[in-house]
């Protein structure tokens, strides 16, 4: 079986979360695994507004040192159920230069997938 992985720059899921629900253009139907950066998404955020139907939702928000909300964050939209998941890498100890985060995904019984997202 082919799997497909997207990995979008959406510039604020926080504002575009209705219009990538309701998913115009495909893009996020047509993979098992959607990675976005640049989410806006904040920490103190209800963390059930950006779910969507048949995703499992992990979410790196990132916060603003201004106290405004950051033009940072990560989150991962799964078709395939989601083994680890983790932020190795944050603004934080990076001095403000990278984000990442890594995801493991089974494919099959004996085949683990794990993405890194930078």
């Amino acid at each position: 079986m082919a799997y497909n992985i997207c990995f979008l720059n959406v510039r604020s899921l926080h504002k575009h979360i209705d219009l990538v629900r309701t998913d115009h253009i495909h893009v996020l139907s047509a993979c098992h695994l959607n990675v976005y950066c640049e989410t806006r998404v904040a920490a103190t955020d209800n963390a059930n507004i950006y779910n969507i139907d048949r995703f499992q939702t992990v979410m790196y928000p990132h916060t603003a040192v201004s106290g405004q909300r950051s033009h940072y964050g990560l989150a991962i939209y799964s078709q395939l159920p989601v083994l680890d998941t983790c932020q190795p890498v944050t603004f934080a100890s990076s001095f403000g230069s990278v984000e990442c985060s890594l995801v493991q995904v089974p494919l099959t019984a004996n085949i683990t997938l794990s993405l890194a997202c930078i």
